[in-house]
């Protein structure tokens, strides 16, 4: 602090060595001498505070109660137990989940925690300390984001979508979704973000009953969120190949769309993260946009994988067969099946702003603007 005897005494020192250079072994003996009994001080209190210092029991109790009165959270005391301190087995499980069937349990070392305090820190300090670690816990933020699923205004925020196979039964298997064509229009949620490793949850039909709701609602409600979470990007492939950290570009907003100009071929469209890219192009606006920027009523959409889709305005120079053999051949660098999307062209038609294959057949999807 600024008014301690040692900064007092260092700017004493300062301000007296710039106008009395001639004394310097003065002030140095003067200044040690101050050290020395600030040092003195600081050891008598110390010797003090020991005398009314809490033994490790003692200890335990309060910062359990301390635990317990900021965040509701029990705990209990695992490994042996002495008045004198913890032993290297010790550690407080904290249950962090307030229910019978949640058996959400961490451990703390309490060896470090004592120790913490015996140093002078206090136990409202080491019990907020203890309360983050938990909080920024993965196991923690999982059992929270499994919790909130059950309501669906709080669930609404985790929502997003992927893109399957019709025919890859085993992805689609208790979740609800949407077909367009043969592709299936997944709702999922988002349970935890880690380093760029995702664990999400598909959205059964039982959460429709315990959400009340119905299916059309909580795809939309994907749709959008998803465009939140993972935004669309444009990627191109020279930047891709050469440049490490490259996230693909933003085209969405007016003053970037023009990186979709860049060279004469398809445009790539993904997101963020580029797994399960692909449904990029069903978030609201993003075909609209590249009709736009390209100067196009309609759009062929080649989806070489789940991650990501070829993008090309429609022309009448250009078939349908055309793109059938691009499909073909971009598709056959796809070795995992569940990666493979579809051997089908598909459309954007501007006109009733829709997503559906190339050849007219089967269902539509509805964009939003």
């Amino acid at each position: 602090m600024e008014g301690s005897i040692i900064n007092r005494t260092i700017k004493n020192y300062n301000d007296v060595l710039s106008s009395q250079k001639e004394e310097t072994n003065y002030i140095i003996a003067t200044c040690y001498t101050e050290l020395k009994r600030e040092y003195a001080f600081q050891l008598f209190l110390l010797s003090s505070r020991r005398n009314e210092m809490l033994n490790y029991k003692e200890f335990m109790e309060a910062l359990k109660q301390t635990i317990y009165s900021q965040t509701g959270w029990k705990s209990d005391c695992m490994g042996s137990l002495t008045d004198e301190g913890p032993t290297s087995d010790t550690a407080l499980e904290i249950h962090y989940m307030n229910t019978d069937r949640d058996a959400s349990v961490i451990s703390i070392r309490v060896p470090e925690l004592y120790a913490r305090y015996q140093i002078g820190e206090s136990i409202t300090s080491i019990a907020d300390s203890v309360i983050g670690t938990i909080r920024e816990d993965d196991r923690f933020c999982l059992a929270q984001a499994v919790s909130q699923c059950k309501n669906y205004e709080l669930a609404k925020e985790h929502l997003f979508i992927s893109a399957e196979s019709i025919h890859n039964e085993e992805a689609l298997t208790q979740c609800i979704y949407q077909t367009v064509g043969d592709i299936a229009i997944c709702s999922n949620l988002k349970l935890l973000d880690r380093n760029g490793k995702m664990i999400g949850l598909k959205v059964a039909p039982e959460f429709l009953k315990l959400w009340k709701t119905d299916e059309n609602e909580v795809i939309k409600a994907a749709v959008r969120n998803s465009s939140k979470l993972y935004p669309a990007r444009y990627y191109n492939f020279l930047k891709a190949l050469f440049m490490q950290e490259y996230k693909g570009e933003d085209f969405m907003e007016e003053d970037s769309s023009s990186v979709l100009l860049e060279g004469n071929g398809d445009k790539c469209i993904s997101t963020t993260i580029l797994q399960h890219g692909a449904v990029a192009i069903f978030y609201p606006g993003v075909c609209r946009k590249i009709c736009e920027v390209l100067g196009a009523e309609s759009l062929y959409l080649v989806f070489t994988s789940v991650h990501e889709v070829m993008v090309s305005a429609v022309r009448a120079d250009v078939s349908v067969e055309e793109m059938q053999r691009r499909l073909h051949n971009g598709s056959r660098t796809v070795k995992e099946l569940e990666e493979k999307l579809t051997e089908q062209v598909y459309c954007y038609d501007g006109k009733s702003n829709c997503i559906r294959l190339a050849k007219g057949e089967g269902k539509v999807f509805q964009c939003d603007e």
